[in-house]
């Protein structure tokens, strides 16, 4: 009969976000579709505020000609 494989492309995991976020602050949506609209952008920033988020952690195509791109660079890292 042969060998038999059972693939699975999820499997559990452990998921690493910080302590008490609001996951619908923490998790951000960034499609090609909206990288460069900076209305969406600016929603965004209102809908996430203070929050931690993922949004702190990417660099939209809409802010590379901005004169302040190495300090968002800066704050990313």
């Amino acid at each position: 009969m042969g060998i038999r494989y059972q693939w699975n492309a999820f499997v559990p995991a452990d998921l690493l976000v910080p302590r008490g976020c609001v996951l619908q602050k923490w998790s951000v949506i960034a499609c090609d579709q909206y990288t460069s609209q900076p209305e969406y952008w600016d929603q965004v920033e209102k809908v996430v505020g203070n929050a931690p988020s993922t949004l702190r952690l990417i660099l939209p195509e809409v802010y590379l000609q901005e004169k302040n791109l190495q300090e968002r660079i800066d704050k990313i890292h």
